[in-house]
């Protein structure tokens, strides 16, 4: 199963498509929570429960095509952490929640001019660049923490073809970037 057919799983009421997308996006999720947003582990399982609840129910308004899967559920997140925040100050009115330095106007348009800037680069490297979702399928590999070795096995290379086609695609992706990058450095 991949990102596309568990969405298609997902649209037609099925429950794979969540179990797959729960153990791709599940711990990378809950760890963004834990450090974005400073939650503890069961805090930010409760914010994914929440966030996966609220993917199933907007499914059918999902666009591939205006950001991936990740970047989709990341959102929701941030909007489910805001929401457990104002939760938090309404059940706990003696408690000082500061939200200014997670929340800062800075923090949270810089963090959206990046996630911006890399979703218009994906469009336009898949629309340009012949190869495209290959190298980003094996650049989400090694994001993930994923060994050449077990990557190389994955698409089919040898280990230092797999490392010279990731290099490849990070020059090519970086020249996507590299003019929204240095505009959002600026913030």
């Amino acid at each position: 199963m991949n990102n596309d057919s568990a969405i298609e799983d997902l649209r037609q009421g099925g429950q794979e498509g969540l179990r797959f997308i729960f153990n791709q996006y599940g711990k990378k999720l809950i760890d963004f929570f834990q450090r974005r947003f400073k939650l503890s582990h069961q805090d930010a399982e409760d914010v994914l429960q929440n966030t996966l609840l609220k993917l199933v129910r907007s499914i059918h308004s999902y666009d591939r095509q205006k950001s991936c899967l990740y970047t989709y559920l990341s959102k929701i997140g941030v909007n489910e952490c805001i929401d457990w925040f104002n939760q938090q100050k309404r059940t706990h009115t003696t408690t000082e929640i500061n939200l200014n330095f997670i929340l800062s106007e800075q923090n949270l348009e810089k963090e959206l001019c990046y996630q911006l800037c890399v979703e218009r680069a994906v469009v336009q490297f898949e629309q340009h660049f012949e190869n495209a979702k290959d190298c980003l399928y094996v650049l989400t590999l090694k994001g993930e923490g994923g060994y050449i070795r077990e990557i190389a096995k994955q698409i089919g290379r040898t280990e230092r073809a797999t490392t010279e086609f990731l290099s490849q695609c990070r020059k090519k992706l970086k020249s996507y970037m590299q003019r929204c990058l240095d505009d959002c450095g600026q913030l």
